[in-house]
């Protein structure tokens, strides 16, 4: 059972290294450098209260292959092959 059957994602989300503004990324808990890319909607109290919560920006977030950490970023990342 992998990190995606644990989170429900399909089976084509697999984990891939990635990297943000030319950084490799890595994990800040246990140092991996594999992650299952999803995203995340940044709702502010204002959006929701007018109904326009599609509005809001997004954010990329990448969870950890080896212990689940979930890292955030506000700018997208992108995918590489190391």
């Amino acid at each position: 059972m992998g990190l995606s059957d644990f989170l429900g994602t399909p089976k084509n989300n697999v984990a891939h290294p990635y990297e943000a503004n030319g950084h490799a990324v890595t994990c800040t808990q246990c140092g991996g450098r594999s992650f299952v890319k999803g995203e995340a909607l940044l709702n502010t109290a204002g959006m929701t209260l007018l109904d326009l919560d599609f509005l809001n920006r997004s954010a990329d977030i990448l969870v950890c292959e080896e212990c689940s950490h979930v890292e955030w970023f506000v700018n997208h990342v992108r995918q590489t092959d190391l």
